[in-house]
């Protein structure tokens, strides 16, 4: 697969991940220019790398673009989402899979169940999400999962079903 990492509008806590489908994706962890060159025009003493920081100088840096289309999947806890959406927020499709029936049983979520439940939904509210969208997994500019805050069962989950996409 073809991807670059870039920037995200996330908390520093919970940086999600979001691949454009460009150029090699590197092993390594460097950032992608972007962001080394909104990290760095972020003084420390004149302007705080808070989230607010990061939105406002991202957002003036990278304008919106009605031909990407982005895959968002979601299992941070109890309900497994995806969602597909155009680079100017357009929402073409949203698809939840509840989780609601596991809750009232174990009167709660139980992580480990809800971690086996989103193994068995994530691919069908993937497809059918992209299905809605009436788009494929090729016409994709980037995919976008959940990586925290969440229960770190729940949210392997969508980074692995993100590694199964060509």
């Amino acid at each position: 697969m073809m991807a670059t990492l870039l920037p995200t509008l996330s908390s520093p806590v919970s940086w999600a991940t979001a691949f454009l489908l460009r150029t090699p994706l590197k092993s390594s962890r460097s950032h992608h220019p972007l962001l080394r060159s909104l990290l760095a025009s972020a003084s420390p003493l004149s302007s705080p790398r808070t989230p607010r920081s990061l939105i406002t100088m991202a957002s003036a840096a990278i304008p919106a673009r009605r031909d990407l289309l982005m895959l968002g999947i979601e299992t941070s806890c109890d309900d497994t989402a995806a969602a597909v959406v155009r680079g100017d927020g357009e929402i073409l499709s949203q698809v939840i899979a509840s989780q609601s029936d596991l809750l009232v049983k174990w009167g709660g979520v139980a992580p480990k169940m809800a971690e086996e439940a989103h193994a068995l939904a994530i691919d069908q509210v993937v497809q059918k999400a992209l299905d809605e969208a009436n788009v494929s997994e090729s016409d994709l500019s980037a995919v976008a999962v959940t990586i925290g805050p969440g229960l770190s069962l729940c949210l392997r989950g969508s980074c692995f079903c993100y590694s199964d996409l060509d």
